[in-house]
């Protein structure tokens, strides 16, 4: 308990047998309370970490080796406990309150925390004072915080500013998440889902903004990497018209729409011209993805045959969505192609439960397109699926057929828990993304 950057070695010996006797990894949830001229007091409540809807006890409790670094008026501390009951509390040997309190120091300790939303805030704003095994260990517990419940909607978009502004480029993207997960699985109307689009481009458009919408020469890995994910977050999840347009010109022009009808690849950025060319489908429909189509039928390049497959598999109009389902069973595609119109209409919610529904009827077709070695992959599926009825309706169709496929059952298994897991998620978060859009 002393002020010290080393823990005992007994207690690091008694710390490793508490990990080795069960399962899981330690959740730290940290509260401070503190008084200027007092001692900070933290309280830390341990249990398991759990993502929300998993089936699993919270209720257990380790010997947590944990290093806390901290700064109070300018002077940067580090202090070093064993975290060994349900709930513990300590108080800071300085007096004053923490600018910031970082839990996990340099990452060193194998367990997630969560804090309150001030907590966050303060962390966040002190980002220069972390080193990149912080950040790293921040981005981890961030995003273990967000699926377990511990931190809501609400506060996510109160501290999403200060994650945005992070010169971390896995940091910037991680409320996107959860603003995604809102946009299409608990938004339940056009209305709510402008609403969430509107509140998607005030959050990430200046980012965007900051970075540039066109790739430069001098451009790092780590800013082409934020750019497409900032360009493919606010093309889809943002609405952003401007962004929207840049993606469908660019596509026209790389497939020679409505002029030769061949494909120029000096017209596109390489970057990001798979979301531009499903964008393009979605605004300019049909006729943009027939002309798709017949590039499809006229090339043998497989780079530009899958960039035309994942354009299709992005088509929207029922009866020309039936028509390609069809292609999955034709000779017409190679057997490694199906993926992308089978699972294309799969993620579109209107086009779900028709291509399940035919998914079904020609299950004997559909397996006889994929080589043996790979049939295991075909319970994947199910992971587009977020309601009971549908988990009941996967689980009657695969359970009596599951173990046929050599190793099947394990992708069935986890598609099953995958989606009660996002049930759970939807359930967890409706009434305060329902109160918040409410208050817009």
């Amino acid at each position: 308990g002393e002020k010290s950057s080393k823990v005992p070695t007994e207690d690091i010996r008694s710390a490793f047998d508490s990990f080795l006797e069960q399962p899981g990894i330690p959740h730290l949830n940290v509260q401070i309370d503190c008084e200027e001229s007092k001692h900070s007091k933290v309280t830390i409540a341990q249990s398991r970490y759990l993502p929300l809807g998993s089936k699993g006890s919270t209720a257990q409790t380790w010997k947590v080796p944990a290093c806390f670094k901290y700064a109070i008026n300018n002077n940067q501390h580090q202090l070093c406990k064993v975290i060994d009951s349900q709930k513990q509390t300590f108080d800071l040997p300085e007096k004053g309150c923490p600018a910031f309190f970082m839990p996990n120091a340099n990452g060193a300790g194998y367990y997630r925390f969560s804090l309150s939303k001030e907590g966050w805030q303060s962390l966040l704003e002190n980002q220069s004072e972390l080193s990149t095994e912080d950040i790293m260990s921040v981005n981890n517990s961030l995003e273990a915080a967000i699926n377990a419940g511990k931190l809501t909607f609400t506060e996510l978009v109160g501290i999403a500013p200060n994650i945005i502004a992070s010169e971390s480029s896995e940091t910037v993207m991680e409320p996107s998440n959860l603003l995604s997960f809102s946009y299409h699985r608990v938004a339940q109307s056009a209305v709510q889902r402008a609403k969430l689009a509107k509140l998607n481009r005030a959050l990430y458009k200046p980012r965007l903004t900051k970075l540039g919408l066109k790739t430069k020469q001098d451009d790092s890995a780590n800013s082409v990497q934020l750019r497409n994910q900032l360009i493919h977050f606010l093309s889809e999840e943002g609405e952003d018209k401007a962004i929207r347009q840049y993606l469908t010109d660019m596509a026209i022009a790389y497939t020679g729409y409505k002029t030769d009808g061949k494909i120029h690849a000096d017209k596109a950025d390489s970057n990001v011209i798979g979301i531009a060319i499903k964008v393009a489908v979605a605004d300019l429909g049909k006729p943009f993805a027939q002309h798709l189509q017949k590039l499809l039928d006229s090339s043998t390049d497989g780079t530009i045959r899958g960039l035309m497959l994942n354009g299709l598999g992005a088509v929207k109009d029922p009866k020309y969505a039936a028509e390609l389902r069809e292609l999955i069973l034709s000779e017409s595609l190679r057997d490694n192609e199906i993926g992308a119109i089978l699972l294309g209409q799969m993620e579109t919610e209107s086009l779900r439960q028709s291509m399940w529904e035919w998914f079904k009827s020609n299950w004997e077709g559909v397996k006889a397109r994929v080589p043996p070695f790979s049939q295991s992959i075909l319970p994947i599926v199910g992971g587009y699926f977020c309601s009971e009825p549908m988990k009941q309706d996967y689980i009657d169709f695969f359970s009596p057929i599951v173990n046929e496929l050599p190793g099947a059952s394990r992708v069935f298994n986890q598609k099953v828990e995958a989606i009660e897991l996002c049930i759970a998620q939807v359930a967890f978060h409706n009434e305060d993304v329902n109160n918040y859009l409410n208050n817009q």
